[in-house]
């Protein structure tokens, strides 16, 4: 069969008639003229109309990935997926598997430094599926919880990343905080694996320390959460699915999956203006930061650096130096009020339709 996938409007045509697919072949030249025709971007740094820079990095796993990346402008590797391991290595990858993974990463990304996620998998992939079968595996025993309840393999990672962060730079990035005591407990492993691997003679740097927000508990906590540590990246796809109680896997249920709720919305304002408050970096990483549609309501929201795959870094610069700082925010401030998100997606839709139309594919759907 014959089907074409219309990913930006969210649209599926099987075995589409001869007009259907001269339309879309068009729309596919036009996507991909656009990822190979400009020049590169790296030293040159982007701005809004109104002066505002904005960073634009890449989730990116690969050496070759990020290269592509860096020459449409990305400053460095805003989230690496260290779970990228398990399938590389059939399994959880040794201390020197990863060692070798992450200083060539760390090497590719250069001065712009690379935030490694600690491995954000779940009981099934670690230990025997039968024994680790769980009714709700999204509220169970996954990421820095599955971590710090086997400390030893969660240790040899931490042991990788201080030894490949000697003269890189690399940060650490703790996946599903939902409070101080997850980073406390992290920063004592490092402590004590710094410790260790000195007594060896082994030569290691020391990376900054930052929390993934993605669930409500975090969003509460993120002003003693930015004290504790060197920055946030703010996991947009989780944060949508546990603030709105939506598995975001379940079609059943998609309908409720609303990016723009108004609590979503709240949510990433409060912990991009707790991070600005306190000076630390807040790194906006997940589908939303990689969308022209939602990146003039993450800049009106506050947000100054957004991580995103690499195909979306062109479009993205485009709608970045196509808008003001300021008419974000103004844009933002006319919804603060609404209750409803049919309100708040009617409003934005409109005002991004008719301001900054010109900045989008002529075939784009201008609906949340």
């Amino acid at each position: 069969d014959l089907v074409v996938v219309d990913g930006f409007n969210g649209v599926v045509i099987l075995n589409p008639v001869p007009a259907t697919v001269q339309q879309y072949s068009t729309a596919a030249a036009h996507f991909h003229d656009g990822l190979d025709s400009g020049e590169s971007a790296a030293d040159v740094p982007l701005k809004t109309l109104d002066g505002t820079e904005i960073r634009l990095y890449a989730n990116s796993d690969t050496p070759a990935s990020f290269r592509k990346a860096q020459q449409f402008g990305a400053l460095g590797i805003g989230l690496y997926r260290s779970e990228f391991l398990f399938n590389r290595y059939r399994g959880f990858p040794t201390e020197n598997e990863q060692y070798q993974a992450y200083c060539e990463i760390a090497e590719a990304a250069g001065d712009g430094g690379v935030k490694i996620r600690t491995f954000d998998i779940g009981a099934d992939q670690l230990l025997d599926q039968n024994k680790a079968r769980e009714k709700n595996p999204a509220l169970g025993l996954r990421a820095i919880r599955l971590g710090l309840g086997y400390r030893k393999l969660l240790r040899t990672q931490i042991r990788a990343l201080l030894r490949a962060s000697f003269e890189q730079k690399i940060d650490i990035v703790v996946p599903m905080v939902s409070g101080i005591t997850e980073i406390r407990a992290l920063r004592e492993l490092i402590e004590h694996e710094s410790a260790q691997l000195k007594t060896k003679g082994k030569k290691i740097g020391m990376p900054a320390v930052g929390a993934m927000i993605e669930v409500p508990s975090a969003v509460l906590m993120v002003e003693e959460l930015v004290d504790e540590t060197d920055f946030v990246c703010l996991g947009t796809n989780d944060l949508i699915q546990y603030l709105v109680a939506v598995d975001r896997d379940n079609e059943a249920v998609a309908g409720w999956y609303r990016t723009l709720h108004p609590a979503v919305l709240r949510a990433i304002k409060q912990v991009i203006a707790a991070s600005a408050k306190a000076g630390k970096p807040a790194v906006i990483c997940g589908e939303m930061a990689g969308s022209p549609y939602y990146v003039p309501v993450l800049i009106g929201l506050g947000a100054t650096e957004l991580s995103m795959n690499v195909h979306s870094i062109s479009k993205v610069r485009k709608i970045v130096a196509g808008i003001a700082a300021e008419e974000a925010r103004a844009m933002i401030a006319t919804v603060e009020h609404c209750r409803t998100v049919e309100e708040i997606e009617e409003i934005l839709g409109e005002h991004i339709r008719r301001n900054w139309g010109h900045l989008f594919p002529p075939d784009f759907s201008f609906a949340a």
